[in-house]
């Protein structure tokens, strides 16, 4: 499934773009890191290892956009995103399954023990990014789209916890095979390219998203 719509899809977008004229934004992603020790990941560093099939069509889709650009001069930006969180975020994220989970009572699994850490960025933040790159003079230009404050996922639940009034049930387990242990954007690039800066406090976003979840219509959280 991530081959056919990361590449084969990207592929038809790619052509259609250029059919129209079009400036070309991809959506990118912090897994074309890996696992990378180095922190933070500045745009630079991409080592071509990466640690899942999803990463390995996120690093692919960013070859096939400069392909395009360097056989067609097609103008692209590629935003590598960073966690994105905030309201509408997919039920099956971390912040979304936890949310749930705990406002019904139910145990959450804390993956790597709880001590991987994450770039979170929030979805208003990631939409001025992406206007941004559509709007700069820069015919092909790649930056990190975070919020340059990794959080632990333990600080994460104790977020969550303030946010929601209720507290997490906790079961530690080990770290899943294709997740990373840290992720950590450098946004220098993006400050001085694009005049881009996250305006949204880690703190702040969690408890817009949490505000949104319990004003979900037919869907009460509290019921699992």
């Amino acid at each position: 499934l991530y081959l056919d719509i990361n590449v084969v899809g990207l592929q038809n977008t790619l052509l259609a773009t250029a059919g129209v004229g079009a400036k070309f934004v991809f959506a990118s992603s912090s897994s074309v890191y890996g696992a990378d020790p180095r922190h933070p990941f500045s745009e630079d560093q991409m080592n071509v290892r990466p640690e899942s099939p999803y990463a390995a069509t996120k690093i692919a889709g960013e070859a096939l956009v400069y392909a395009h650009h360097a056989v067609s001069k097609l103008p692209i930006g590629i935003a590598r995103l960073f966690t994105v969180f905030g309201p509408r975020q997919r039920p099956d994220l971390a912040i979304h399954g936890f949310a749930r989970k705990m406002l019904a009572g139910r145990s959450i699994e804390l993956f790597d023990h709880g001590q991987a850490i994450r770039d979170y960025t929030f979805v208003d933040d990631v939409v001025d990014a992406f206007v941004r790159l559509i709007d700069s003079n820069e015919s092909a230009l790649t930056v990190n789209i975070g919020s340059h404050r990794p959080i632990r996922t333990s600080a994460l639940v104790d977020e969550l916890e303030r946010a929601l009034g209720v507290s997490a049930t906790r079961i530690l387990a080990p770290a899943q095979p294709g997740d990373v242990p840290a992720t950590y954007a450098d946004i220098s690039r993006a400050r001085e390219r694009l005049g881009w800066e996250p305006r949204w406090r880690f703190e702040d976003g969690v408890a817009a998203f949490c505000d949104w979840l319990r004003l979900q219509p037919g869907d009460d959280p509290t019921v699992s």
